[in-house]
């Protein structure tokens, strides 16, 4: 399975939400939740989170990895969520 199929099926739920949020305002908790959901789907396509490469040493994270790549995925996708224009800014006096 290739990393963009992998991502696809959160990727989409995320992009929908964020386009209902946009035309009509969701809940931040709805949000949040669609984003936890996401962030399951893509580790669970990708069998968890990759080891990470220290040179020739590479570090297996285990059971420790999921929790770690839920609490990043969700953490980046509200991150973005939070630049992409939740606070309008007039510069009109």
């Amino acid at each position: 399975k290739t990393l963009f199929m992998a991502v696809l099926p959160g990727a989409t739920l995320v992009a929908a939400v964020g386009l209902i949020d946009d035309r009509q305002g969701l809940p931040a908790r709805f949000r949040m939740l669609v984003h936890l959901i996401a962030a399951i789907l893509a580790l669970w396509s990708l069998n968890g989170f990759a080891p990470i490469s220290l040179g020739t040493f590479k570090l297996h994270m285990g059971p420790f990895g999921y929790v770690f790549g839920l609490l990043f995925i969700t953490w980046l996708l509200n991150l973005y969520n939070f630049m992409d224009g939740e606070m309008e800014i007039s510069l009109e006096p």
